[in-house]
């Protein structure tokens, strides 16, 4: 009897560390998925410096230069969110600019700028999906029976998902020397 309940104890605690582990990871890998949105984030806001840089080469545009975002592990949903409406209200500025003046869609570095900056948006998106891919397999296992017994005893709690609009971002014309995406 006492060998059964030995037993009993020993399973319980191999399965506690396994589940333990598979949280983890899971864990980290929502912590991934969002440290690779960041870094896209950054890419994004350079690109979107490079084009504020060149309208206002030409004079037409005078705006403060963005801040690159610090988009990490400890971050939320909520500060991405914001990030991205800072990158909205600067594309639609940039889109405006290159409406108002062909010379500047006429730069090749413009369209090239433009391309980067498109580059780097499909990226931000895809990351996107990828994060709240991983948040779903992270709370669907937090939902399981016995682990849901456990999972706030080891530290463990449902992330939030990213909520995004796939086309929040008017992006300027590329002008005549790119192809439009």
């Amino acid at each position: 009897m006492v060998f059964l309940v030995i037993a009993a104890l020993l399973a319980l605690a191999v399965w506690v560390v396994l589940t333990r582990r598979r949280l983890r990871d899971l864990s980290e890998n929502v912590d991934t998925a969002l440290n690779q949105i960041g870094l896209q984030l950054s890419s994004l806001f350079r690109a979107v410096a490079a084009l504020q840089n060149l309208a206002e080469g030409q004079g037409i545009l005078t705006l403060p230069e963005p801040k690159i975002p610090t988009v990490d592990a400890r971050s939320s949903p909520i500060h991405v969110l914001e990030q991205e409406q800072r990158l909205s209200e600067a594309m639609r500025s940039l889109s405006a600019a290159s409406e108002s003046c062909p010379a500047l869609t006429a730069d090749p570095a413009w369209g090239k700028c433009v391309e980067a900056a498109r580059c780097y948006g499909r990226m931000v998106r895809t990351s996107s999906l990828i994060y709240n891919d991983s948040v779903s397999r992270f709370n669907r296992t937090l939902e399981r029976p016995f682990t849901r017994l456990i999972a706030g005893r080891l530290g463990f709690a449902p992330r939030e998902y990213l909520s995004f609009t796939p086309d929040a971002w008017p992006l300027p014309a590329p002008g005549p020397h790119t192809q439009a995406s």
